[in-house]
């Protein structure tokens, strides 16, 4: 297998010094050291300079692909692919780009994977300078060897599909969990379908024409488009039929709240229960002992364990949480989530979320629901990890629907594709790196 030296196939040029001052909330993004986010780089907080600065800085513009790493701090040695979505961006102070000199883009995908097959930043970090603040010389980089075979391009190809699959996967993920999310907040917390069909009797309609309204309000269809689905989709047109037939025609009070007709009011941990974990530290196994891996805030939010701690494999099963289980941190950093990890040790200050008598998908969203509550009540407590109380979940209340809709399969389905697609995921990143080094070895 034939190396090569970095500074044999690249171009580095060095992030520059943007000042505060000049950010703005729109104009050219700006890509700092704290946008890294894996692999790639997280658009969601990203700060911005007018077109007349971006002018003068265009040699630390980016392009898809461009490879960057952190050159200085408790980052250092890392390394990010820059995604189609950050091209034309700038790039900030305490980084380096490398791009290949060829300027094939299938080169430019390589270098990546050569890089990760190389343990890149552990390599770099070993010739840091300072311990405060690690910092990378630039020699320490353009000295670096790769390998560098004939079929570089031919071996990003297949590497780089996997991850296209699992980045087009991931952005699915995202649609779907608005589509749901707006769904559930439409169906049980406006109550948008109930509502369609109070006016449209108020407005002296018959009961056809109210449950006509509420097929409007459930899928945004006006009638004439409802009447070409029921001949283009006749199955689809009497399904929606059918789930608009199950909510109520009217709204009643109770306890102060105005709810659809025959709806129950509950209270978040009447509809759930609410499992906290273990001090997990108390089961650490011993010698050759069974394990599992342990979950705690870090790994829920990353979505994978990464059996850095490690916790006795006969812990009592309340505490196990497997592919699917819904999981509430409720203290530090709040978040519910749905673990896809695999089989694992479940961590104090995290709860596993369960019912026998309600859907998952009932008690998952309205756990979202309240979040933003939750997170306001931790915040105000915050001494040192701000957390919320067994008090919070019975204060929290959900509006439980009649059991057709608690029947209803459309969110469900909706969950069990995001479950699907996030599993996939993990296959496809395992069979990449089982690929990447027999790949890069020319074993295969």
């Amino acid at each position: 297998m034939s190396k090569i030296t970095l500074k044999e196939i690249i171009e580095y040029q060095k992030g520059a010094v943007f000042k505060s001052q000049d950010y703005q909330k729109q104009g050219v993004g700006i890509v700092r050291v704290s946008d890294f986010e894996g692999d790639s780089i997280s658009l969601d907080n990203i700060y911005y300079i007018s077109n007349e600065i971006a002018d003068k800085n265009k040699k630390v513009r980016l392009k898809p692909y461009d490879v960057v790493i952190t050159t200085v701090g408790a980052t250092a040695g890392n390394f990010i692919r820059v995604p189609v979505e950050a091209d034309g961006y700038l790039l900030n102070q305490n980084t380096v780009r490398l791009r290949t000199k060829e300027n094939n883009k299938w080169d430019q995908i390589y270098l990546f994977y050569a890089l990760k097959y190389k343990n890149f930043q552990e390599f770099l970090l070993l010739g840091a300078q300072g311990s405060a603040q690690p910092s990378i010389v630039l020699d320490q980089i353009l000295d670096a060897e790769i390998a560098y075979p004939d079929n570089r391009r031919e071996i990003a190809k297949k590497l780089f599909s996997m991850d296209q699959k699992i980045h087009l996967n991931t952005q699915i993920n995202q649609t779907l969990e608005q589509i749901a999310q707006a769904l559930f907040k439409s169906w049980f917390v406006d109550f948008d379908p109930v509502r369609a069909k109070v006016q449209a009797l108020s407005d002296g309609m018959s009961l056809e024409q109210a449950e006509l309204a509420a097929m409007q309000a459930i899928n945004g269809k006006t009638p004439e488009e409802l009447t070409a689905l029921s001949q283009t989709q006749p199955d689809h047109y009497a399904e929606l039929a059918e789930t608009a037939k199950a909510f109520p025609c009217d709204m009643v009070e109770v306890d102060g709240i105005e709810v659809p007709k025959g709806w129950e009011i509950k209270a978040l941990d009447e509809v759930a229960n609410y499992q906290n974990g273990l001090a997990l530290q108390k089961f650490r196994p011993e010698n050759n002992e069974p394990f599992l891996p342990v979950v705690k805030i870090a790994q829920l939010r990353q979505g994978y364990a990464d059996g850095d701690e490690k916790a006795k494999a006969n812990i009592k099963p309340e505490c196990i949480i497997n592919n699917g289980d819904v999981v509430f941190s409720w203290s530090g950093s709040l978040l519910v989530d749905i673990w896809c990890g695999g089989k694992a040790a479940l961590n104090q200050h995290l709860f596993k979320v369960s019912s026998k008598e309600y859907p998952k998908w009932f008690y998952y969203f309205y756990t979202k629901h309240h979040l933003t509550e939750f997170q306001r009540i931790a915040y105000d407590k915050a001494v040192t990890m701000g957390h919320i109380k067994r008090e919070h979940l019975s204060a929290a209340k959900c509006i439980v629907p009649n059991d057709e809709l608690l029947a209803n399969k459309t969110l469900e389905n909706i969950l069990e594709k995001i479950i699907f697609n996030r599993l996939e995921n993990f296959n496809l990143q395992d069979t990449r790196d089982l690929l990447l080094p027999r790949l890069l070895s020319g074993e295969i």
